[in-house]
């Protein structure tokens, strides 16, 4: 009868560290935390299980339950965060919307505003791209528009320079 009993209670100790090691190696592991609680629950009811019986195992018991405990916290605290980011993330949307749309206007306004020449210069490792539009925006919106109807007497200015 004794040895059914020790042989329960090294399955227990077992269980209760193996476990405790695989809800500590999930807890580590960031976002996949959260589902390490399950585990850690496990390891520690079975190393209290196995504590409340007779004295042998012990060892195995108490490091089952003590990396259940720490798996459990650490999954616990991952939670926590979680919920934190989550709770504030709406703002982020907003915030990134309304900087896009400040920029947006920024760089519709400085075009709008530029007559005659629009040039933009671009470089990178002693490479220079510039590339150089004629014209108001008013006036390169109606050669679009020319453009879309179809109209080959349109013609557009624009140069390319490559230094």
């Amino acid at each position: 009868m004794e040895e059914e009993t020790n042989n329960q209670r090294t399955g227990l100790a077992i269980g209760a560290l193996v476990t405790g090691i695989i809800a500590f190696l999930m807890a580590v592991i960031p976002c996949v935390g959260i589902i390490a609680i399950v585990p850690a629950v496990i390891a520690i009811v079975l190393g209290i299980v196995g504590l409340s019986r007779a004295n042998s195992n012990n060892g195995m018991l108490v490091g089952g339950l003590v990396i259940g405990v720490i798996a459990l916290m650490i999954s616990l605290s991952q939670s926590f965060l979680i919920s934190k980011v989550a709770r504030n993330s709406d703002k982020w949307g907003t915030e990134i919307e309304k900087a896009v749309k400040e920029i947006s206007t920024d760089i519709t306004d400085e075009f709008e505003d530029a007559k005659g020449d629009v040039s933009i210069k671009i470089r990178s490792n002693g490479d220079s791209i510039e590339i150089k539009a004629h014209g108001s925006r008013k006036d390169l919106e109606k050669r679009l528009d020319e453009l879309e109807s179809g109209s080959d007497s349109v013609s557009a200015s624009v140069t390319i320079d490559i230094k």
